[in-house]
C-alpha cells in the first residue's frame, strides 16, 4: 500500500529560533508561530546479530557487587528484548552470548565549606528604589560523586567469534549549595547503571529516534491540520493536488511539504523496508528540488538545534549544541541505514559499524563501515538515488574498491553509471 498513516504530533508555538530574512508572510515556515511534528525512526544496530536466542551472563570483580550484577543482567536482558523482537531469552541454547563484568560501583558525598558573595538590601534611595550591597559568607556545599563501570563481550555462541566488546564507565560529581536537592547515593546506582546498559543496548539492538521537524505555512497552513492529526497520506495528496507556484521560491514549500510527507510515510513503512526505501527515495527527490527551487531558505539546507524542539514541547532535553540534520542529509542517512537493515535481513553484506571493527554474526571480522564493489551494486539494484550513493562512498571508512578492467565490467554490467564509478575510482586511489 502506498497510503500509510503515521501517527504524529504537531503543534504550533511562538518562538524565535534564530529565522533567516527569507521567512516572509507568504509561503514559508513564520516568521514567530511555527508549525512541527515529530517523526519516529529506527537507527540499525551497530552490530548486527545473527541468531534469535541470546543468554546474557554477568559477574563482578568484588563479592559485595554480586548483587549488582545480578540487578544488571535482569535489567539487560529486558532492554535487549524490548528493543528487538527477534530476540529470545534462552540460556541452555543460546546462539549469541552476551558477558558482562562489573568493575565498579562506588559512591561518595562529602561537605565543604566555601566562600560566596551575596546580596542583601540596604535600604532604599532617594527615589524610592530597593538597594542591594555585596557581602562575602561563608556557605556548605555538598559534593556528591558516583562511578559505575563495566566491562562487556557480546560472542557467536556457535562459532566463539567476537562480535562486540568495551569497557563502559559513567561517572557523576554534582555539587550543591547547603545540600538542596542532592540526590541520595544510593540511588545513584540506578541511574548510570541504566546508563550503561543502554550504551550496551544501543549497539546491538535497533534503536527508535524522536525527529523534530517543520511543517510549512503561509499559503499551506490550511492542510497543516491533515499533519497535525497524523494524516500524513490526505496530506500528501491535497499537496499533489494544489498547482504549482509560479515563483520557484514558493513552489519550494510544497516540494518540500511533499517531501516531509513521503518520509513520514517511509518510516510508517517499516514492516516494508522495500517499502520504505521508496518512500525515502521520493523524500529525498522533493527535498532536493526544494532546496534547488529555494536555495536561500535555512531550514531547507542547515541542521536544526535539538534543544529548541525540546524548550517548545516542554521535554526534559539537556540544552547543547546537538542538532537534527537538514531535510535532504537527514533523508540521505536513513536509506544508508535501511539499506543495511534490508541487507541484514536478506542476509547480505550489512557490517558491522563499531569502532573495533568486530565480525557479524560470526563472519571474519570487517572493519567498520565498509564499503565495496558488491555493496554499490546492492545499492544500485535497491533503486537508491545516485547522489546517496556517491555519498555513502564518500562517508565509507574503509573503502575497498576493485577498479580492475574485469571489476569496471561488472559494474557496468549491473548499470551502476559512470560518475558512480568515476567516484569509486577516486576513493580507490585515495586509499
Amino acid at each position: 500500500m502506498r497510503r500509510i498513516v503515521l501517527a504524529a504530533t504537531v503543534l504550533g508555538f511562538a518562538i524565535i529560533l534564530g529565522l533567516p530574512a527569507s521567512a516572509r508572510a507568504g509561503d514559508g515556515f513564520g516568521m514567530l508561530n511555527k508549525d512541527y511534528a515529530y517523526l519516529q525512526r529506527t537507527h540499525p544496530p551497530k552490530v548486527f546479530l545473527r541468531g534469535t536466542r541470546i543468554a546474557v551472563h554477568a559477574s563482578s570483580q568484588q563479592h559485595e557487587l554480586d548483587g549488582t550484577a545480578e540487578r544488571f543482567r535482569t535489567q539487560l536482558e529486558s532492554e535487549i528484548v524490548s528493543a528487538d523482537p527477534r530476540l529470545t531469552l534462552d540460556a541452555s541454547r543460546p546462539e549469541i552470548l552476551v558477558d558482562v563484568a562489573v568493575v565498579e560501583s562506588r559512591g561518595n558525598e562529602r561537605w565543604e565549606n566555601r566562600t560566596v558573595m551575596k546580596s542583601r538590601e540596604n535600604g532604599k534611595d532617594s527615589k524610592g528604589h530597593t538597594v542591594y550591597t555585596q557581602y562575602e559568607a561563608t556557605v556548605q556545599f555538598k559534593i556528591v560523586t558516583y562511578s559505575f563501570g563495566v566491562a562487556y563481550k557480546v560472542q557467536d555462541a556457535r562459532t566463539k567469534a567476537s562480535l562486540d566488546a568495551d569497557t563502559i564507565t559513567r561517572r557523576y560529581d554534582q555539587t550543591f549549595e547547603e545540600g538542596k536537592g542532592a540526590p541520595e547515593v544510593a540511588t545513584l546506582e540506578s541511574t548510570l547503571m541504566g546508563q550503561a546498559i543502554e550504551a550496551i543496548r544501543v549497539r546491538i539492538t535497533p534503536s527508535r529516534e524522536q525527529i523534530g521537524v517543520l511543517v510549512p505555512r503561509g499559503s499551506l497552513k490550511d492542510l497543516s491540520n491533515l499533519a497535525s492529526a497524523g494524516l500524513w497520506n490526505q496530506y500528501l495528496e491535497a499537496m499533489e493536488s494544489l498547482p504549482a507556484r509560479p515563483k520557484p521560491a514558493d513552489e519550494a514549500y510544497r516540494q518540500y511539504a511533499m517531501g516531509l510527507a513521503y518520509e513520514a510515510l517511509g518510516y510508517a513503512a517499516e514492516s516494508s523496508t522495500d517499502d520504505t526505501l521508496k518512500y525515502l527515495q521520493q523524500a529525498s527527490a522533493y527535498y532536493n528540488q526544494a532546496l534547488q527551487m529555494n536555495p536561500g531558505e535555512k531550514y531547507f539546507s542547515q541542521p536544526y538545534e535539538r534543544s529548541a524542539f525540546a524548550t517548545m514541547f516542554g521535554h526534559a532535553e539537556k540544552a547543547d549544541s546537538s542538532t537534527y540534520a537538514a531535510p535532504l542529509q537527514r533523508v540521505k542517512g536513513a536509506l544508508v541505514d535501511y539499506q543495511r537493515i534490508k541487507e541484514f535481513a536478506n542476509g547480505g553484506p550489512a557490517a558491522a559499524a563499531g569502532s573495533k571493527g568486530v565480525a557479524v554474526g560470526g563472519a571474519a571480522p570487517a572493519a567498520a563501515n565498509t564499503l565495496d564493489n558488491a555493496g554499490v551494486i546492492e545499492m544500485v539494484k535497491a533503486g537508491l538515488p545516485e547522489d546517496v550513493i556517491l555519498t555513502a562512498i564518500d562517508d565509507a571508512a574503509n573503502p575497498s574498491f576493485d577498479t580492475s578492467p574485469r571489476a569496471l565490467i561488472d559494474l557496468s554490467k549491473a548499470k551502476v553509471s559512470k560518475k558512480i564509478m568515476q567516484r569509486i575510482q577516486a576513493r580507490a586511489g585515495q586509499s
